[in-house]
C-alpha cells in the first residue's frame, strides 16, 4: 500500500519517536502550538526512501502494531504536492478560531477523528479540508484500511458551523460509546450511519434530559441502540430518567437495578403498544 501513497502521518503521541526518527520527516504544527511540537504529527517523505526502506517499513508498523493499540501510521496521503505545501495546509486545518478568539484543535491526523469527518462534514468541507491531497487513507479500529478519494477542488477555506463544532466536541464520547458497543453488542455494524446516529442520541441526552455526566449519556445511547429507538419513551424510563433530577442522583445509579431481561420486556411492550396503534 506504500507504493500508492507519497506521505505517511505518524503520531508522536502514540508512536514512539525512536521508531521514526531516522526517518526524512517534517512536523504539522499549527500556528498557535509552535512551542509545542511534541503533540502534533509528523510528515513522512515516502517518495525520499528507498524501496527497500518502505518494505522494510512495513515489517516495523507490523512489529510495533502488534504491541499496540494505534496504528505505525496515522494516514496514508496520496498526492502530488510538495511536503511543505501538505504541512502548511494540513497544520492551518488543525485550528479552530473561536469567536471568542480561543483556538482548539482539530486532530484530523488521528483515524479515530477523520473517520468521523467523513459524515460529519459536507462535500465542500471534506474538499477544502482535504485540499492538495487526492487519497487519504487510514486504519478502522477493526483493522482493515479505508480511504476517501477526493474528487471536489474547493477553493474555499475549512471552516466549521457552530453545530458541527458542538458534533466535534462530542467525537470522543460517539467512540467511547461504539467501543462499548463492540463488546455488547456486536452486531450492530460500526459504521457512519451507526456514529451519526450515537452522536444524535448523545445531542439528545444533555440537551432533552440534561444528563451532564458522559457516562450516563453514553448509556442512554446504548440502551436506545440495544433495545429500542423509543425505549426511553417507555413509563418505567421516564421514570428513571425524571428521577436523576428529583434525587440527584447519576443516570447510571438509576439505570442500575435494570438488567437485559427488564430492558427486552420494555421494548416488546413498545413494539407491542405501536403495532396496536
Amino acid at each position: 500500500m506504500l507504493e500508492t501513497h507519497a506521505y505517511a502521518l505518524i503520531n508522536p503521541l502514540q508512536v514512539d519517536p525512536a521508531n521514526w526518527q531516522d526517518l526524512p520527516t517534517i512536523p504539522v504544527v499549527p500556528a498557535s502550538f509552535q512551542s509545542q511540537p511534541e503533540l502534533f504529527p509528523v510528515l513522512l517523505k515516502l517518495n525520499d526512501l528507498e524501496p527497500a526502506v518502505r518494505i522494510a517499513l512495513l515489517s516495523r508498523a507490523e512489529t510495533w502494531e502488534h504491541g499496540s493499540d494505534y496504528p505505525w501510521f496515522s494516514a496514508l496521503l496520496d498526492t502530488p504536492a510538495p511536503a511543505e505545501q501538505i504541512q502548511q495546509h494540513l497544520a492551518s486545518c488543525m485550528e479552530l478560531h473561536q469567536l471568542t478568539g480561543e483556538v482548539d484543535l482539530i486532530r484530523i491526523h488521528d483515524p479515530r477523528t477523520f473517520r468521523h469527518l467523513r459524515w460529519l462534514l459536507d462535500e465542500q468541507q471534506l474538499a477544502a479540508l482535504l485540499g492538495p491531497v487526492n487519497t487519504w487513507s487510514w486504519r478502522e479500529p477493526n483493522g482493515q484500511w479505508r480511504n476517501h478519494r477526493n474528487t471536489t477542488r474547493s477553493a474555499t477555506v475549512f471552516q466549521l458551523s457552530l453545530q458541527q463544532q458542538h458534533q466535534l466536541l462530542r467525537l470522543g464520547e460517539v467512540n467511547a460509546t461504539l467501543q462499548h458497543l463492540t463488546r455488547v453488542a456486536p452486531n450492530l455494524h460500526d459504521d457512519d450511519a451507526l456514529a451519526r446516529r450515537i452522536d444524535i442520541l448523545l445531542a439528545e441526552a444533555w440537551h432533552t434530559h440534561l444528563l451532564a455526566d458522559q457516562t450516563d449519556r453514553q448509556l442512554y445511547a446504548i440502551q436506545a441502540l440495544r433495545f429500542h429507538p423509543d425505549i426511553h419513551q417507555h413509563p418505567f424510563m421516564r421514570k428513571r430518567l425524571e428521577q436523576v433530577h428529583a434525587e440527584a442522583i447519576s443516570y447510571v445509579g438509576a439505570c442500575a437495578e435494570l438488567d437485559e431481561p427488564a430492558m427486552h420486556r420494555f421494548a416488546e411492550e413498545l413494539r407491542i403498544s405501536k403495532d396496536r396503534t
